[in-house]
């Protein structure tokens, strides 16, 4: 598919490597969700940095975008989580963008994800 998983901090100078190779801009991933027929994309948010894009569906980001990118987001929401390993159950995975950070956490053992839309 067209989503990449996104680890905050690796692959980024890939990244930046790889668009300078190929001069391509971030653009606009759009299609239709299966699932709700609405309209879904994948939304480049910054341009000039590898920033990982947010998914939109129905119109409606399905990350933060205001002061933070979903990087952040996702490192917020994982140091919410303290030192906890195991099992981690991520619901509404989306783009994974948490379940792919929970599993390089030391002491997760096993990320389990749920995503109904095949759009993600």
């Amino acid at each position: 598919g067209v989503w990449q998983c996104y680890a905050p901090g690796q692959g980024e100078a890939e990244a930046a490597e790889e668009a300078e190779e190929d001069d391509l801009a971030p653009t606009k991933v759009e299609g239709l969700s299966e699932l709700t027929s609405r309209p879904a994309s994948l939304l480049p948010l910054d341009e000039a940095s590898p920033t990982p894009p947010t998914a939109v569906l129905g119109g409606f980001n399905m990350h933060r975008t205001k002061g933070i990118d979903p990087a952040g987001d996702t490192d917020n929401k994982l140091r919410a989580l303290g030192k906890k390993g195991g099992r981690v159950l991520d619901v509404c995975t989306g783009l994974g963008y948490t379940a792919c950070a929970a599993a390089r956490r030391a002491g997760v053992r096993e990320v389990v994800t749920i995503e109904l839309d095949p759009a993600m």
